[in-house]
């Protein structure tokens, strides 16, 4: 099957679930403040436990798509952001494939990424400067026979929203080692990168109040 198809297959996935979570909640106008999606690019690299499969690895560059909820909490200027993100995570190595001098090889995968991010704005206005952190569960998708495998992660990052845009960089670093099989055994795989990430969102707060407003 070619790669659009397997993109689209894995991004409907993610837009499904991302609709399960929000409609409800957009609809009652209960605690989501705030919906929408997210795209952008990523810079990960990846780090091996195999003893026998030691190497230096860079950096791959690849995508991300996904939706986002914002959740309000009884704190100022204090919200919980959840994820859901389609991504690749890779790395870069040289390799002589054939003798013939060293050149740059890119591998990567897709997975799965759903962050819980304490999100707090720290000056709200017409431009409003964000940090957020949290856990990441990060599943592997696009692996045969280790389909599943799952790291827990941390990401941290900071962002600036204007209206319904947003503009976001986080760091995440796995927490956790996904071991699956290798030819020399088993091996443990860990990702550390960097998301670039531009949001588009709907503001459930204001658009309850209008609602209101408008009966």
């Amino acid at each position: 099957m070619s790669l659009g198809f397997h993109m689209t297959k894995h991004l409907m996935g993610v837009i499904s679930l991302f609709v399960v979570v929000t409609l409800p909640g957009s609809a009652a106008a209960g605690p989501v403040s705030r919906f929408g999606f997210l795209t952008g690019a990523t810079s990960t690299s990846r780090s091996f436990t195999d003893t026998d499969w030691n190497i230096d690895t860079g950096r791959a560059w690849g995508w991300v798509l996904g939706g986002y909820v914002q959740w309000a909490i009884p704190l100022a200027r204090v919200s919980l952001t959840t994820d859901f993100m389609l991504l690749e995570k890779g790395y870069s190595r040289e390799i002589d494939p054939i003798n013939g001098g060293l050149e740059t090889a890119y591998f990567d995968n897709q997975y799965l990424s759903l962050p819980f991010l304490i999100t707090y704005d720290l000056q709200p206005g017409f431009l409003t400067p964000y940090v957020f952190g949290g856990p990441s569960v990060e599943i592997l998708k696009d692996d045969p026979g280790q389909n599943g495998r799952t790291n827990l992660a941390v990401q941290v990052g900071a962002g600036i929203r204007w209206h319904s845009l947003a503009f976001d960089a986080r760091y995440a670093h796995d927490l956790t080692e996904a071991t699956g099989e290798s030819p020399t055994g088993p091996r443990g795989v860990k990702n550390r990168g960097v998301t670039l990430a531009i949001r588009v969102g709907i503001d459930a707060t204001r658009e309850s109040s209008e609602a209101e407003r408008g009966k």
